[in-house]
């Protein structure tokens, strides 16, 4: 803003008319020391302004450097974290590919897909732990190459804190071209070495950026490591990528000016004086060095510098020339006086010149373009403070609201008499620097320059960090800060509505804290890891409950600070909320997991197509279909190589591979759903349905309708003559369930009749067998012989009569579900022996052979010991009783291999035919032939037997021959045996 008032120059300078007068010796002194005063004071000021403007031109260059190395260093930064998040997901894929098997052809293609389309990044390589590629995105197949010795490599191996290395350019093995090699360490599950993942970095990259940075000529811009290698540079200037500038002046100096300085050195590639700003890429070991020839910056202040030497000496010359044509005309003086003015109208700023009294002597064109509203304060001889005043009164200067006039010209009259600088902001939104000085004699120079469109650039860079600061409110992202000790110091609102965390009571916690780390579940020691080591994380998830119990998750990201002697000063990150991602993530899983399940266990063949024509997913019983080997056909693969396969293999019949695959692949393309069926060569059917999908792609079933083709046509045959039957057949069952029905309900009245008849039944047999027993053993006074005889024959009848009637309410009993067990400890030998000495009579009066041959060793049985009796006697009676004179029946047990008890009761009677057998296993029923006609029975002996046996969780089985005999085995299950101890622990038992 301005404050003073310019005039043209010939009404400042004084006229000099002798009108022919001598003027007096004195006088003459007078203007010459005059005049010597004013060159001195013209020289010294060209002077001062000369090298104000170049402090001011180097200043201004300085800056630029500055800026443009803040620039390029975040820009440098971001290339590398773009390079560290393509490793970061090139070592998560590889992970996964571990657990499902990967081979170098997968490999190489995830390695190529995560680098396409990131033109700085020329190529990945994976470098197993023995120092061998294992695979490359550039090349396959791999080439065998070694890279062990290389130093990235070498470092990672040996130091497992190592994560991320920027190693010095090489030369591509293969290629021939400059690389900058950044690496990663790949870390097994166990922790230990894997080998290395490292992608290269093109140098071209760099220098086409810097290229494009270059606006101003004289521009050179340098990428180095920090130990001084030399990675890329435009323009290279006999500069040699790889080359070493330890010794370098500006790189010894570059900690000293990273925290925004600039050196002024002689270039060792160029051999001129340069102006470098070194700058660090924070986070990574590199260094960018943008530098600008101090010649060009100097160009236009040479030509000010001519400019000002004119004036000077032009103003110097017409002086001398006063002095000497002390009697020159006015006209002259005037011209020089012209001369001067038009040197001072040169300089590019506004230019006043006061006197010891304040008051102007001197002003330029540019001052009074500046001044354009009041030409008054132009005049020679107007004081400072008429010139502000007029200057309020015309509107050039505006005084802040509120703000009482008269004070505001006095701080601004003791501001110039102190000749200090001072912004004024002036209507119209223009903006001067004034700069004052005092000259020798009391006077004041000052100089305006306007800084307008400077000060808009600073408004609007203001103005973008509000509109971050806002964005930042606006997001769902927060940011915080920590001090060296990891305790938050400053925590941003957002975190309030992720989590319900109040910002407030976070403050002074540690995020350092186990609890954290167990909150970061599997990453929580490596997150505690990095934070001791003071290195930057990203994306660390921490999971954790709202107050109502809800569920969130948020990444965390964070880089250290340091403070201005570089020391570590904590921590300054970011957290977003993530809930719903993984949330989402989890939900995918978990659906692609039963997606999976539910095609593995489908019935029939699936498989699922891309928009590319490959391979997604396929299952099984697709592979069963087509005869395919497991090996065959792999997720990835193409469905023309699955067409061709069949082609090949003669599935579609003769001709040309070619021919014959096309139609079937512009089929696969039709975007409507279709179905067909295809008989294979060997006769298998299958019914192919195929349906798009909305993304491209579509999802094909594979259903083997061999069999069901097969049966339509048996089904077609079949088909008339089952309708001739259905209406015998209806008749038929109308019959069927009629007699069913009147059968089942007699069967239940009987059982019930007998069951109910227990008490009945029993109570005058057993009055019939007490009377008998009295008479039998004389009990009332002897009898005669014929008495007795009566009475043994009554006690017998009484007995089989009792038999019977107790099978059939046993029988009965068991019909309807009301026979218990009463479960003891039974010796199988101890009942075969009782019901061997019951029957022993019977068997000799008929001379049969009666054999009992049990192992030595038998378990006893846990069962009911009456119902087990019941079962032999049943057994060994039938066995008697269809046994011819001289015949044989026998007992034996065995054990076998499946475990249980096995009972076999067998003899060499008449025997039966096989299909008799389940009428002989029928309540009731007896067999009708020639040979069983004069045997008398009730039919229950072999059912009751039965029924029993599978009451205790047996079996009864018969095998039988006509006229040879029958075999009838008794098995019980393991779980009714108990084995005796062995011998050293019944001992043992005995002693206790």
């Amino acid at each position: 803003m301005s404050d003073a008032g310019t005039t043209a120059l010939p009404a400042a300078v004084p006229s000099a008319a002798p009108r022919g007068a001598r003027r007096p010796a004195g006088s003459r002194g007078l203007l010459f020391m005059f005049s010597a005063v004013v060159i001195v004071m013209l020289v010294g000021m060209a002077t001062a302004l000369m090298v104000y403007l170049r402090a001011n031109e180097l200043r201004d260059a300085d800056q630029q450097m500055i800026n443009l190395g803040a620039v390029l260093a975040e820009q440098t930064a971001r290339t590398m974290q773009g390079a560290e998040l393509v490793l970061d997901l090139i070592d998560d894929q590889i992970k996964q590919l571990d657990r499902t098997g990967a081979d170098p052809a997968a490999l190489h293609a995830m390695l190529s897909a995560k680098i396409a389309g990131i033109p700085q990044i020329k190529q990945a390589t994976m470098i197993g732990p023995d120092g061998k590629v294992v695979a490359m995105s550039r090349l396959y197949p791999t080439p065998d190459l070694w890279l062990g010795d290389r130093p990235n490599f070498i470092r990672h191996r040996d130091d497992p804190s190592a994560r991320l290395l920027v190693g010095e350019p090489v030369l591509g093995r293969l290629t021939g071209e400059w690389l900058i090699i950044v690496s990663h360490r790949i870390e097994r599950p166990d922790g230990s070495f894997g080998g290395v993942l490292d992608i290269a970095l093109d140098p071209a990259y760099f220098e086409a950026v810097y290229r494009s940075a270059t606006v101003t000529e004289g521009t050179a811009i340098t990428l180095l490591r920090d130990d001084a290698t030399v990675l890329a540079r435009y323009p290279r200037e006999g500069a040699a990528i790889g080359q070493q500038l330890v010794d370098s002046v500006i790189f010894r100096q570059i900690d000293a000016t990273n925290r925004g300085g600039a050196i002024h050195s002689v270039s060792r590639f160029s051999h001129e004086p340069r102006i470098f700003a070194p700058r660090k890429v924070e986070g990574y070991p590199l260094v960018v060095n943008p530098s600008i020839s101090e010649a060009v910056v100097l160009t236009t202040w040479r030509r000010q510098v001519w400019f000002v030497g004119a004036a000077a000496l032009g103003a110097t010359a017409a002086i001398i020339m006063l002095m000497i044509l002390l009697r020159a005309s006015e006209a002259r003086s005037r011209r020089q006086a012209v001369m001067l003015q038009d040197a001072v109208d040169a300089l590019p700023e506004g230019f006043i010149l006061y006197d010891r009294n304040d008051r102007l002597v001197l002003c330029n064109e540019r001052f009074r373009e500046l001044r354009a509203r009041d030409p008054v304060s132009f005049e020679p001889g107007i004081s400072f403070e008429e010139m502000v005043r007029l200057a309020i009164r015309t509107g050039e200067i505006v005084i802040p609201k509120g703000e009482d006039l008269e004070e505001w010209m006095r701080q601004r009259l003791e501001q110039h008499r102190s000749a200090s600088g001072m912004i004024l902001r002036e209507s119209g939104g223009r903006i001067l620097r004034i700069s004052e000085r005092k000259t020798s004699d009391g006077g004041i120079v000052s100089i305006h320059a306007d800084i307008t469109e400077l000060k808009h650039a600073q408004a609007d860079v203001e103005a973008a960090r509000a509109r971050m600061a806002d964005w930042a409110a606006a997001s769902n992202d927060w940011f915080w800060e920590s001090d060296a000790a990891h305790r938050f110091t400053f925590m941003s609102e957002g975190i309030e509505k992720a989590t319900g965390l109040n910002p407030a009571k976070l403050l002074g916690r540690r995020h350092d804290s186990a609890r954290m780390g167990i909150a970061m579940d599997a990453r929580g020691p490596e997150y505690l890891a990095t934070l001791a080591a003071r290195l930057p994380f990203r994306d660390v998830v921490v999971a954790g409950a709202q107050p109502d119990g809800r569920p969130y998750f948020v990444s965390v990201s964070g880089k250290p600070i340091t403070d201005e002697d570089g020391g570590f000063a904590g921590y300054r990150g970011t957290g977003r909320d993530v809930t719903v991602e993984i949330q989402a993530d989890r939900e995918l899983a978990r659906q692609a997991d039963i997606f999976a399940t539910l095609i593995e266990n489908l019935p029939v063949g699936v498989t699922l197509v891309d928009h590319d024509l490959r391979f997604v997913a396929f299952n099984r019983p697709f592979l069963d279909i087509y005869d395919f080997e497991p090996n065959m056909l792999q997720v990835g693969d193409s469905f023309e190589k699955f067409i061709r396969y069949h082609a090949q293999r003669g599935e579609y019949g003769p001709g040309d591979i070619d021919e014959l695959a096309r139609p079937r692949l512009e089929r696969a393309l039709d975007p409507q759903p279709h179905q067909f069926e295809r008989r294979r060569p060997n006769g298998q059917v299958v019914e192919v349905r195929r349906v798009p999908l909305p993304g491209g792609g579509f999802v094909t079933t594979y259903i083997d309708v061999s069999v069901a083709r097969q049966r339509e046509l048996d089904l077609e045959d079949t088909r008339a003559r089952l309708e001739r039957q259905a209406h015998e057949l209806t008749e038929a069952r109308i019959e069927s369930e009629a007699a069913r029905a009147a059968a089942d309900a007699a069967n239940r009245a009987k059982s019930l009749f007998l069951a109910n008849m227990s008490h009945e039944l029993r109570t005058p047999l057993n009055a019939i067998l007490g009377f008998s027993e009295i008479t039998r053993e004389a009990m009332m006074g002897p009898l005669d012989a014929r008495y007795r005889d009566y009475a043994r024959e009554i006690h017998a009848s009484g007995q089989y009569l009792l038999r019977l009637i107790n099978d059939v309410l046993d029988t009965s009993k068991i019909e309807v579900d009301r026979m218990a067990l009463h479960e003891e400890t039974v010796d199988i030998a101890d009942v075969v022996a009782e019901c061997q000495r019951l029957l022993r009579d019977r068997a000799e009066e008929r001379n049969l052979g009666f054999d009992v041959a049990l192992p030595s060793e038998l378990p006893a049985l846990r069962a009911d010991r009456l119902r087990i009796k019941q079962i032999v006697l049943n057994l060994l009676s039938n066995a008697l009783k269809f046994t011819p004179e001289g015949g044989r029946v026998s007992v034996s047990a065995v054990v076998p291999a499946d475990g249980g008890l096995a009972l076999v009761i067998a003899d060499t009677g008449i025997g039966m035919r096989e299909e008799d057998i389940p009428v002989a296993l029928e309540p009731f029923r007896q067999i009708e032939n020639p040979l069983t006609r004069h045997y008398e029975g009730t039919g229950l002996g072999l059912p009751l037997a039965k029924a029993l046996a599978e009451l205790h969780g047996g079996t009864l089985t018969i095998a039988s021959a006509l006229g040879k005999g029958t075999t009838v085995t008794v098995w019980l299950p393991p779980r009714r045996l108990r084995w005796p101890p062995p011998a050293g622990e019944a001992d043992r038992a005995a002693a206790r």
